[in-house]
């Protein structure tokens, strides 16, 4: 409930054009994440909204908490729903869209510290007109 009416504040805040609206949850006393291999995160996908494909060296696994929408990874779209759960693999292209008039509210863990540790992070993004741009490195 406290995520959700955080991340219901931030709802006129441009946000990411990948992520939409994204909430990590991290450790108080180091401000990383909350475990040293993993990442916990929430993110809202406002109505309508439709992010841009990008891709990471990093997997990632969602549990929707509310809402409907679908996600495209490599061509293939993944309609969801609340509690359903699904996957993106490490360096796929993907993108989230919700078609609803509600938000959607997505709960994902990704081994994105792990890849960072290692060295072995990337992530790119694709413009609107589909130029890919290295985001990180």
């Amino acid at each position: 409930d406290q995520t959700r009416a955080a991340l219901l504040r931030l709802t006129d805040y441009p946000g990411s054009p990948y992520d939409g609206i994204i909430y990590e949850y991290v450790d108080p006393t180091t401000g990383g994440p909350v475990m040293p291999t993993m990442s916990f995160r929430c993110q809202m996908l406002r109505p309508g909204e439709r992010t841009r494909a990008h891709r990471k060296t990093a997997s990632t696994v969602y549990c929707v908490l509310d809402g409907e929408g679908r996600t495209q990874v490599e061509g293939a779209t993944f309609e969801w729903k609340r509690n359903d759960v699904f996957t993106v693999p490490g360096w796929l292209w993907h993108q989230h869209s919700n078609a609803s008039g509600e938000p959607a509210f997505l709960y994902s863990v990704t081994d994105e510290p792990t890849m960072r540790k290692l060295g072995l992070f990337r992530e790119e993004g694709r413009t609107d007109d589909g130029k890919v741009l290295e985001i990180a490195a």
